[in-house]
């Protein structure tokens, strides 16, 4: 997650509504995942304004597409909505829908969301492995070096090429992929939950061990890596 490009998870509330939980005042706030990182970057954000763990226990996480998150927001049925990227910026456009707050803005840039693929797997297919996340990598670095419009012209492409009846409207909203270079992992990107993940008990010891949870073995943009063309 990047600054400038605005694909952080951003929670959004109806303009004329702040929500301000309270153990008299539950809240439902919408997230695509109970129990992963919009639940932690909630959890962090509340502690930050000073409520206590029994008020913040008090917000009811509603798991829902992102796709429907918006319309059941203005349909009353979220008080808060997590949207990302071009759902947020579609929100915010017809009105009506104000930024709460953005995790970028919250925690700094930081890359979330790695794909993830079993031990064995890679054991047992190495050279699938390695193409895949060469692929993803050169994708993101493709997309992080392109003019905006040749990409959602290149998406448009794609997608009217699948013959699915899918809308391209939201693709003017995209801006930016908000992925570090080749979407190279850092320990950064997992240590900087660790306070949250020991409170929920998620975590043994005091420490992540990252090097248990990541490599960039496979990532051609990787330091001592050969160079890659494009």
């Amino acid at each position: 997650m990047r600054p400038g490009n605005r694909r952080s998870w951003n929670c959004a509330t109806k303009a004329a509504r702040t929500p301000s939980p309270s153990p008299n005042s539950p809240r439902k706030v919408g997230v695509n995942t109970a129990g992963a990182n919009l639940e932690a970057a909630l959890d962090t954000w509340l502690k930050g304004q000073g409520l206590s763990d029994d008020e913040i226990k008090q917000v009811q996480l509603v798991v829902i597409p992102p796709v429907n998150a918006e319309q059941a927001l203005r349909n009353g049925r979220l008080d808060v909505a997590a949207l990302q990227g071009i759902l947020q910026d579609h929100a915010t456009a017809a009105g009506g829908i104000r930024p709460l707050f953005t995790d970028v803005g919250a925690f700094g840039p930081y890359d979330g969301g790695p794909y993830v693929l079993r031990t064995d797997f890679i054991k047992k297919n190495p050279e699938t492995a390695k193409i895949f996340v060469s692929a993803v990598a050169r994708a993101i670095e493709w997309e992080r070096t392109t003019p905006p419009d040749e990409v959602i012209a290149r998406f448009t492409k794609i997608i009217k090429a699948r013959g699915r009846n899918e809308s391209t409207d939201t693709l003017k909203y995209w801006k930016s992929v908000g992925i570090t270079h080749g979407g190279l992992i850092s320990d950064a990107d997992y240590t900087r939950w660790e306070p949250w993940l020991k409170q929920e008990g998620y975590l043994k010891h005091d420490k992540v061990d990252t090097s248990k949870l990541y490599t960039n073995e496979f990532n051609p943009y990787r330091d001592g890596a050969p160079a890659v063309t494009r």
